[in-house]
């Protein structure tokens, strides 16, 4: 029931890629959900690069993406000999190609984890190529009630200042969440709005059984009802859902889409069938339906049906294949209808090619050409990785992190630990000359967040010193 449960609620809540309107994405393929690897020790992903392939010229670069990492996720007890950066995680900077063929920095993003492995503010920069700096863009902060996520704001930076523009808020019963409320700002000060939400409803078992989406009605001062979906359960395998549209007119639910879903017995994903109501008829017609295919327990092909109502018959539109060497997909493709042949007939794949470490370093597309050959096309990607050792050192209990860092231009910063003592926290910021640039005394516990008025001191190197008492002081180094 825990593998249906899971199965369900990622189908519900997840939008598969869909080959025939993103070409050429496979689903399922290594590229569509590679990640960097972030064990104690091995390779991880450093970076990534785009090309594009002209005929007579060959590949040529497009954009890049590379991560610099400070400490691995895997455990709070191991961590890695940082770069230097000051930040938590990792940072992504992505570059694309001018036009005088120079690869010139274009966004970068700064992620910031508290030491559960837990996400709590997301940075964004844009490159300022007249200024050759970076400019602050926005920033996404999250704050959680024990593991629970209870808000993620969406801010923009724009005249030195933060300016709200979307929340999204989650209240739980349990351990399962119960709502989640969107809000959102418009002017140059932040003033929260409601927009929508969803309201969940569980059963006993665990099992998530409705979903309500509702919009607010500014005029009327209410949330009003804009869909329902019922889910229905059959067995360990099986699940029903019915969406319904409120019709204001009538005052009730009507009709409007069925999917069903049958989780394999011998891999982790599932066949769907979509249906949609014909008001006219009162009955269920048939939409589209996909099915996979499993051989000795691995995807071999991905089916994707279409209704004929001409014929009363479901017709194949699309049908994805898979290759294997020793359990890692090296080849997938995708088919369609040759209507001369009467065939199917591969008109594009993709080739992927692994280090002697088993992690992807390649992955080429190809594409049918008039002469029934196959021709390189764009978008290839390659990885790079580097290999790391953790070394085992005694973590901090008071996960303390100072962020952004570097500070914002006109911005401030923020200082987060966690702390469950009895003392007062002193916590003081010198410059490089020794001089105190400021100074607080904080009586919070648990997780505690400061606000550190950076925007006031001078552009230079800053050692933020948090005092426990009895002689436990961590020092925290901040660039401004």
């Amino acid at each position: 029931m825990k593998i249906l449960r899971k199965a369900v609620l990622s189908l519900l809540f997840f939008t598969m890629h869909q080959a025939y309107a993103q070409f050429p994405s496979i689903p399922f393929s290594p590229g569509a959900t590679h990640t960097a690897k972030t064990t104690a020790s091995g390779e991880r992903l450093i970076a990534r690069t785009k090309l594009d392939y002209y005929s007579g010229t060959g590949y040529t670069f497009t954009d890049s993406a590379t991560m610099e990492w400070n400490w691995t996720n895997s455990s709070k007890s191991e961590y890695l000999p940082a770069p230097l950066i000051s930040y938590d995680r990792a940072s992504v900077l992505t570059y694309y190609q001018n036009s005088g063929g120079t690869a010139v920095p274009n966004l970068k993003t700064i992620n910031y984890f508290d030491g559960d492995g837990k996400i709590y503010a997301t940075y964004r920069f844009r490159w300022n190529s007249s200024g050759s700096k970076w400019d602050t863009a926005s920033r996404t902060t999250m704050t959680y009630s024990g593991t629970q996520l209870t808000d993620s704001t969406l801010e923009l930076y724009y005249a030195a200042k933060w300016i709200g523009r979307q929340k999204t808020s989650y209240t739980y019963t349990g351990v399962h969440i119960a709502s989640a409320t969107i809000q959102t700002s418009t002017g140059v000060t932040t003033t929260w709005v409601n927009t929508s939400r969803i309201l969940y409803t569980w059963d006993a078992s665990d099992l998530l059984i409705q979903m309500q989406n509702e919009r607010w009605d500014a005029t009327a001062g209410s949330w009003t009802k804009q869909s329902l979906t019922d889910i229905s359960y059959t067995g360990t395998d099986s699940t029903l859902s019915i969406t319904k549209i409120w019709n204001t007119s009538l005052g009730s639910w009507v009709n409007s889409l069925r999917r069903g879903y049958k989780i394999s017995t011998v891999g982790p994903y599932a066949d769907d069938s979509i249906y949609r109501w014909n008001t006219g008829t009162g009955l269920w017609e048939p939409y589209s339906k996909n099915e996979v295919i499993y051989s000795a327990g691995i995807i071999s092909e991905y089916v994707q049906y279409y209704w004929d109502p001409g014929t009363g018959n479901w017709g194949a539109y699309n049908i994805y294949y898979y290759s294997y060497t020793g359990g890692a997909i090296t080849q997938s493709g995708a088919l369609r209808w040759n209507t001369t042949t009467s065939k199917w007939e591969v008109y594009y794949f993709y080739d992927y090619a692994y280090n002697g470490a088993g992690s992807l370093v390649s992955e080429i597309p190809y594409y049918l050409n008039s002469g029934g050959g196959f021709d390189p096309i764009s978008n290839r990607t390659n990885y790079y990785y580097e290999t790391f050792t953790g070394i085992k050192e005694t973590p901090s209990a008071r996960q303390a992190s100072v962020y952004p860092n570097p500070v914002v231009e006109d911005g401030d910063a923020m200082l987060r630990f966690t702390y469950n003592g009895s003392n007062t926290v002193a916590i003081s910021v010198v410059n490089v000359l020794g001089q105190e640039v400021y100074h607080h005394e904080s009586r919070g516990q648990g997780t505690v967040t400061e606000k550190l008025p950076a925007r006031n001191w001078p552009a230079g190197m800053y050692l933020v010193n948090i005092n426990f008492g009895q002689g436990n002081v961590e020092t925290l180094k901040l660039v401004k």
